[in-house]
């Protein structure tokens, strides 16, 4: 539900009164009875205003929302006046998130401790008021540059795409001008990579590549700044808060592009040559897109891929427009020369039945309610989770021959993976190897029931730490299981609350801002260990730990 002026609106009415613009200013709600019987009793409330994070100037037009983090959940939305101020009225008890956006600056939570940072639950109890609150909001940050070629004549129409530094994350990504220029905004503090792609040309693979390649003339390649193919050679764009950083130049590095050629095996009546599509995808995943080619399929099987970079592929086979999007894939790698004779065979692709047993007999209240199997390599190829019935079995099909972790959804909390078993047998890291599997795979998930929680506060300075990012990582875990980390942000007080977590041995840390990198970088936290909380929970325990908050910053060191 959404609430506007100080009554509560059914979902119904969202529509009209978005459509009838009464969002805005001193929140003005329409009369009626049922808005009146709404206000049958005054609860809390919660009143501060959006300000100008360098000046401190009240900003007008913000959209400040609080959302009620319940079973059905309630978004609460003010639009600011002149004055800046908001005020939510008649507020249930409960933990509220708050947040507020605006045109030309980056959107904020409430105690966040950096721009775009996780921001601090609001915990609100009945009769409570919470006055002066403030959301600072930052100025984005901007990019802005050219893109020439080798000779350094500008190039248009090349994308150019930001990549945050150190991770797999990739942000907006904005199309140079006839001139070259482009300017990429709505950024926050930290360092990027830019790269550069003057080749969107080859989807498809309209390119015809008829010479050989030594006699081919170089083509223009996606670069990154300042002028390298090597991602591990890019150079790096520091943005401080608000900041425009001008004068970027990009220059495209040129080299040769190649063909690959061979024949998919395996087309059918059941895989007709027209619904086949082959594709090349690079083993080595970054964040971003790529301009790579693709190629239909000829009726003899045949398939000719052009304009494809140096470097480390698999090349694939899928259905076009359609799942399973992979039958097929191969790794290969091209250097200086064509590639011919590949060989794309379209696999017989397994079905895995499964069977999900409760601890306890518990079935209906506490089994998952799909199952999915996730490639360790990280590549996706548009695999549908696997509804569980009523009788606990279920069936995931369309797999390629690979190695999968597992993972699931639960409508209820409570349960947790205890064990993957294949024939009776166990298998560690909950890990399934299908490389030289046969179809009729059948595995076995036990949950358990009676998963633990740790609570405590969170201290800097011997002071609660309002908004400190808290990790709770289990001794067996690896790196990219980033499902088995569970995190929580400090409320205004430095209280914390991690719920749903197995039976085990964990290290509980604090940071004092949230620290997303370490999710995937476990070798990170080896010189924080010794401040860790070390805590064992058994089946439905729950514990109690102070953490002193430690300095984020040393990660990257």
């Amino acid at each position: 539900m959404w609430q506007v002026g100080r009554g509560l609106l059914s979902r119904a009415a969202v529509a009209w009164v978005a459509s009838a613009g009464i969002l805005g200013g001193t929140q003005t709600a329409p009369a009626g009875e049922s808005l009146k019987a709404a206000e049958t009793k005054s609860l809390s409330k919660l009143e501060g205003r959006v300000v100008h994070a360098f000046t401190g100037e009240p900003l007008r037009r913000a959209r400040v929302t609080l959302h009620h983090e319940s079973r059905d959940p309630i978004s609460l939305v003010f639009i600011t006046g002149r004055d800046g101020r908001f005020a939510f009225e008649n507020l249930e008890p409960g933990t509220y998130s708050l947040s507020a956006e605006r045109d030309g600056f980056l959107g904020q939570s409430y105690g966040a401790r950096k721009t775009g940072g996780r921001g601090v639950p609001i915990t609100v109890s009945v009769g409570m008021h919470l006055r002066d609150l403030e959301l600072k909001l930052t100025p984005h940050g901007v990019i802005s540059g050219r893109v020439v070629d080798d000779e350094g004549e500008p190039v248009p129409r090349a994308a150019v795409e930001v990549l945050r530094a150190g991770t797999g994350w990739s942000g907006p990504h904005e199309y140079t001008n006839d001139l070259g220029e482009f300017r990429i905004a709505g950024l926050a503090p930290g360092r990027y990579r830019l790269r550069a792609n003057p080749n969107l040309r080859l989807f498809g693979g309209r390119m015809v590549l008829s010479q050989k390649p030594e006699a081919r003339p170089p083509e223009l390649l996606a670069t990154y700044y300042p002028s390298t193919t090597d991602p591990a050679l890019a150079g790096t764009v520091e943005v401080a808060a608000g900041q425009e950083v001008a004068g970027i130049t990009i220059q495209l590095r040129s080299g040769r592009l190649y063909k690959i050629e061979g024949v998919v095996l395996g087309v059918s009546p059941e895989h007709p040559a027209e619904s086949l599509e082959v594709g090349v995808l690079p083993r080595a995943r970054e964040g971003g897109f790529t301009s790579l080619p693709e190629a239909r399929v000829e009726p003899t099987g045949e398939f000719r891929l052009a304009g494809v970079p140096p470097g480390a592929y698999y090349v694939t086979v899928g259905l076009r427009h359609r799942r399973p999007r992979l039958l097929g894939k191969t790794p290969v790698e091209v250097t200086d020369a064509d590639l011919e004779g590949v060989v794309l065979s379209i696999e017989p692709l397994l079905t895995v039945s499964g069977v999900v047993r409760v601890e306890g007999g518990k079935q209906r209240d506490f089994a998952p309610t799909h199952v999915w199997l996730r490639q360790v390599d990280g590549l996706w190829y548009g695999q549908e989770p696997a509804e569980v019935l009523p009788d606990g079995t279920f069936r995931i099909q369309g797999l390629l021959r690979d190695k999968y972790t597992v993972d699931f959804s639960v409508a209820r909390s409570g349960s947790y993976l205890k064990a993957l078993r294949v024939g009776g047998r166990e298998l560690p890291g909950w890990e399934l190897d299908l490389t030289n599997a046969e179809s009729g795979v059948q595995i076995e998930l036990l949950m358990g029931v009676g998963t633990a929680s740790i609570e405590g506060v969170a201290t800097e300075q011997d002071r609660p730490a309002e908004g400190a990012w808290v990790m709770a990582v289990p001794d067996d875990a690896r790196p990219g299981r980033t499902h088995r980390r569970h995190t929580t942000v400090a409320d205004q007080n430095g209280q914390f609350q991690l719920g749903s977590l197995p039976p085990g041995k964990y290290k509980v840390y604090a940071f004092d801002r949230d620290t997303p990198s370490l999710l995937s970088d476990l070798d990170k936290l080896r010189p924080f260990e010794a401040k860790a909380a070390a805590v064992t929970l058994g089946e439905g325990e729950h514990k109690s730990v102070r953490l002193a908050v430690l300095p984020a910053a040393e990660l990257d060191r």
